[in-house]
């Protein structure tokens, strides 16, 4: 039990020390997906359900 919260305990610290981070004026944010983000995004997936389609025949 002790150990639950033990890992409770740091999981409560690293979140509230990544909030800190974030709320900074310091901080930037991570830039938007752009086009080739999303052909990249659409190419992996289409690519993983064709070879799942192929594996199921396998």
């Amino acid at each position: 039990m002790s150990e639950k919260n033990d890992y409770e305990e740091k999981l409560n610290r690293e979140i509230e020390s990544r909030i800190c981070e974030m709320e900074s004026d310091e901080y930037e944010f991570p830039e938007r997906f752009g086009k080739r983000d999303y052909i990249a995004l659409g190419t992996v997936v289409a690519v993983s359900l064709i070879m799942l389609i192929i594996g199921a025949f396998i």
